[in-house]
C-alpha cells in the first residue's frame, strides 16, 4: 500500500534549461561488492501522483498497480563492472489503470509482458480512452483538434533490443504485430484552424528525427477506424468508415544507409464497411526526395453507402446508382500533387441540397448532375 505523492512546480526551471540536464549512465561503479540478488519482488496497491504545486491541479495518476516477479541478479563481470540479469523469463505486470485528469484521459491495460531471453513485449487489451465525451472534449479547445479513442486488443514487439533502448542508442525492432485495433476520431471543423501548427508529412519527420529508429515491418489486422467530423454548414455529422482494416508497413527507418529503400505500406479495408479498398503506397525516404506516392482500387458498391460522407459534406444525396469500380494514381510532396482517377458507374440519379433547402445554387448542381454528367461511365462511347 505504498503512496507515492510528487508535487511539481512548472514555473520553476532548471538551471539548465527547459528540460534540465538528462542523465544517462552508461555504468555504475560499485566497488568491494560481489554482487546482489534478490529473489522476488512483489508489490501491491502501489498508487503515483503527479500534482501542479501552484495550481493544485492533478497531472497524472496511476491507481493500485500491482505486480510481482521473480527478481533479479548483479553479477559482478570484468574491470568492476556488473551485469544486471532477471531471474525469470518473463516479467508481467496486470490491470494497469492511469489518469490524466488535466487531458481528461483514461490509460489501461490488462497485461504487459516482457520476455528478457526471446526479446518480445506483449500487451493485451490497451485503451486510450477520453473521461469524458469526445464532443464535450473538443469543445474545450479553442481550435478543431482531432479527439481520438483508441484500444487494441493485442499488441507484440518481436526482436525488441531492449538494451539499446533503455541506453538511448535507439528503437530497434525485427517487427511488430497489432490486432484488433480500433480508433474512433472526432473534429469539430466549426472551430477554426490552428494556423500556427505547421505539419510535416509522416516520412519528412522520420528523415528529420534525431532519434534512430528501425522498424522491419508492421502488421496490422482485424481494425477499425471510425472518423466523425462537425462541418460549419451542416447539422449533420459527417463519417468516415474503414472496416476489417489488414495492413503492413515495411522499412520504417532513420538509418541512412536503410533510408536508400522506400518505407512502404499495403492496405487493405471496407470503405464505408462495404466497398474493398485497395491501396499500395511509396514514401522516399532519400534525402533529396520528399515524393510519396499511392494508388489503389475502390470496389463495387451502391452509391447510397456514401451518404454519410456526400450529404453533410457536399448536400449530396444519391437516389440511385451503382459504383462498378473506382481507380486512382497519385504522387505527392508537402508543396504539390498530381494523379488520376477513374470511376466505372451506372444509373446514377442524385440531387444537391443546401442549408436544409432547395436554393439556385443547388438546383442547378443537381441539373448537372442528373443532365450534364453522364448516367453511366462507359456508355456506347466508351470510357470518359
Amino acid at each position: 500500500n505504498l503512496a507515492i505523492h510528487v508535487l511539481k512546480n512548472e514555473k520553476v526551471k532548471s538551471p539548465e534549461g527547459e528540460g534540465g540536464k538528462q542523465f544517462h549512465p552508461d555504468s555504475i561503479v560499485l566497488k568491494n561488492l560481489n554482487g546482489i540478488e534478490i529473489r522476488q519482488i512483489s508489490v501491491r496497491n502501489l498508487k503515483y501522483q503527479v500534482q501542479d504545486a501552484v495550481k493544485s491541479d492533478t497531472l497524472f495518476k496511476l491507481d493500485s498497480l500491482s505486480f510481482q516477479l521473480d527478481g533479479f541478479i548483479v553479477k559482478k563481470k570484468k574491470d568492476d563492472f556488473f551485469a544486471l540479469r532477471s531471474l525469470s523469463e518473463n516479467f508481467i505486470i496486470e490491470d494497469i489503470k492511469m489518469k490524466m485528469p488535466e487531458k481528461d484521459m483514461v490509460i489501461s491495460l490488462a497485461a504487459l509482458e516482457i520476455n528478457f531471453f526471446k526479446k518480445r513485449i506483449s500487451i493485451d487489451s490497451f485503451q486510450m480512452k477520453p473521461s469524458i465525451s469526445k464532443v464535450a472534449m473538443a469543445a474545450k479547445f479553442k481550435y478543431n483538434k482531432a479527439i481520438a479513442d483508441l484500444s487494441v486488443k493485442k499488441l507484440e514487439l518481436f526482436d525488441f533490443n531492449l538494451r539499446k533502448a533503455i541506453g538511448h542508442e535507439g528503437i530497434f525492432i525485427d517487427s511488430v504485430a497489432v490486432d484488433g485495433l480500433r480508433v474512433e476520431m472526432y473534429k469539430d471543423k466549426r472551430k477554426p484552424y490552428d494556423t500556427s501548427l505547421y505539419k510535416v508529412l509522416p516520412h519528412i519527420s522520420l528523415k528529420k528525427t534525431n532519434s534512430i529508429i528501425d522498424v522491419k515491418k508492421v502488421h496490422v489486422s482485424n481494425s477499425y477506424l471510425l472518423y466523425e467530423q462537425r462541418n460549419p454548414d451542416s447539422k449533420l455529422l459527417m463519417k468516415v468508415i474503414l472496416a476489417d482494416i489488414n495492413a503492413d508497413f515495411y522499412n520504417i527507418s532513420s538509418i541512412a544507409a536503410h533510408r536508400k529503400t522506400p518505407m512502404q505500406a499495403r492496405l487493405s479495408t471496407k470503405f464505408m464497411g462495404r466497398a474493398p479498398l485497395k491501396v499500395f503506397f511509396k514514401f522516399n525516404l532519400d534525402d533529396k526526395n520528399n515524393n510519396f506516392s499511392f494508388a489503389g482500387t475502390l470496389g463495387s458498391t451502391p452509391f447510397k453507402y456514401f451518404d454519410e460522407i456526400l450529404y453533410p459534406l457536399a448536400g449530396l444525396k444519391v437516389f440511385a446508382g451503382q459504383l462498378d469500380k473506382l481507380t486512382f494514381e497519385a504522387t505527392a510532396n508537402e508543396y504539390q500533387s498530381n494523379g488520376t482517377m477513374t470511376m466505372l458507374y451506372h444509373d446514377l440519379e442524385a440531387t444537391v441540397y443546401k442549408k436544409g433547402h432547395v436554393d439556385e445554387e443547388a438546383k442547378m448542381l443537381s441539373w448537372l448532375i442528373n443532365s450534364v454528367v453522364h448516367k453511366t461511365n462507359p456508355d456506347k462511347k466508351g470510357i470518359r
